[in-house]
């Protein structure tokens, strides 16, 4: 069979391929920086930010705007730089198949059930939420290939920094009683770069002068990113970061648990830099609402939208609820009007609107993440490509984690976890798990 290791020639060739086809290019390279301002840009919600820009923000909706406008400049230029190159094929990916059934049975159906109730053929708020979602599975798809993983690594972390610089601006311009960072988005962003950093910091660099590069850019960043990331405030991805870090450690050789043990310790001084930095009082009157949730607004809304949408998925368990009903309250608490659609759970949200078979269906995806870097990681065949399967294993349990007490469809995670679901199927493993023989690492199926 043949190897699938490669080379550091292998390497320098998938380094050409991409300067060529986006850095080198004029359409490429404005498909990249768009692609920055989708996973970038906005969410920046009752916080004053100087890097807001009236184009960009929303039109109609509350949701619809610039960033959506140029979603669709971005397919645009990627079809036609397919139909220019003559390149209509895609890799295969088993994340497909998962994604298109959440999208039927979590939107189109609901749809098709609110039509047919007789709310009349019309494009609900939450066209925003599912459908983008797989739309942007598919953008990314259409613009990227599979040696181009590295160029993708780069664009988070940036994005990464852009929202670092965005959030310490926001910080010195409020009072930041919610967080400095509000955007769901932004959280997944910060403890994507957190643990990058933890990772790399495990991960040592072999002959890949990217992952060399890449590593002390990450490593650099890193005070940075953790600082920002406790101003941020956001509760749900601490609490999905510090549950994600044992299975992490878990996939980990003997030598690089003791790695990232260090790494922590490192770390740890930063964390707290940045919870002085925010006021210890206030930074415990937010975590503290964690296990007393009734003493915080935010929290206590939390526990009252639960408890309503628990009593509707009751009443229509196996197909739930057409789209665009909101939630029934059946407390006799008179409820401030905030998101009425989107619960802070990706998991009762599945349940609200696609039943016991549309959860299943979003667990599919979820449990195809975990799979696919899970195959990535064994079948690595550098250090770049473990740490980017590791890596992408540290998006899937964020996601699944902070899914509990964060609305995953809802906020711009609906391009940004896409994007992640394209780089993790695209490394090698990741679509037929790899199996070991006497030749090295080679493919199975």
């Amino acid at each position: 069979m043949k190897s699938s290791v490669r080379s550091t020639a292998d390497v320098h060739t998938e380094d050409r391929l991409v300067t060529r086809r986006f850095l080198r290019d004029p359409l490429g390279l404005l498909m990249v920086l768009i692609g920055l301002i989708v996973i970038g840009y906005g969410e920046v919600n009752l916080q004053y930010t100087p890097l807001r820009f009236s184009i960009l923000e929303a039109w109609y909706g509350g949701a619809f705007g610039g960033v959506e406008v140029l979603i669709f400049v971005l397919l645009l230029c990627a079809v036609i730089r397919r139909i220019v190159a003559q390149d209509y094929s895609l890799t295969p990916s088993r994340m497909t198949t998962p994604v298109l059934t959440m999208g039927l049975l979590l939107f189109l159906i609901p749809w098709l059930r609110m039509v047919a109730g007789g709310a009349g053929l019309r494009i609900p708020f939450e066209a925003n939420f599912i459908p983008f979602m797989v739309l942007m599975y598919f953008v990314w798809r259409l613009v990227f290939h599979p040696s181009d993983v590295r160029l993708i690594a780069w664009m988070i972390l940036i994005a990464t920094l852009y929202k670092c610089v965005e959030g310490l601006l926001i910080f010195s311009l409020n009072t930041a009683v919610w967080g400095a960072l509000t955007g769901w988005r932004d959280g997944m962003l910060l403890a994507l770069g957190v643990s990058g950093a933890l990772i790399a910091f495990v991960i040592k660099p072999d002959r890949d002068d990217w992952y060399r590069r890449f590593r002390k850019a990450i490593l650099l960043a890193a005070p940075l990113i953790a600082i920002v990331f406790v101003l941020a405030m956001r509760r749900s991805y601490f609490l999905a970061l510090a549950l994600s870090l044992p299975f992490i450690f878990a996939r980990l050789r003997p030598r690089e648990r003791k790695g990232l043990v260090t790494a922590l310790v490192i770390l740890s001084p930063l964390l707290v830099a940045g919870a002085a930095t925010f006021g210890f009082d206030a930074l415990s009157m937010r975590l503290g609402s964690i296990s007393t949730p009734t003493e915080e607004g935010s929290a206590a809304w939390r526990l009252l939208e639960f408890y309503n949408v628990i009593q509707m998925i009751g009443m229509k368990p196996v197909f739930g609820w057409p789209l665009g009903v909101e939630f029934i309250n059946v407390t006799g608490i008179d409820l401030p009007e905030i998101n009425s659609l989107m619960p802070h759970n990706s998991y009762l949200y599945a349940l609200l609107r696609g039943g016991v078979i549309g959860l299943v269906a979003w667990i599919w995806v979820l449990t195809r993440m975990v799979r696919s870097a899970s195959n990535a990681i064994r079948g690595s065949s550098s250090s770049a490509h473990r740490f980017l399967a590791l890596w992408m294993l540290t998006l899937a349990l964020l996601t699944i984690f902070s899914g509990v007490t964060s609305p995953v469809f809802a906020s711009r995670l609906t391009n940004l976890i896409p994007l992640c679901l394209v780089l993790v199927t695209m490394l090698p493993g990741a679509y037929y798990p790899l199996r070991k023989d006497r030749s090295g690492w080679s493919a199975r199926g």
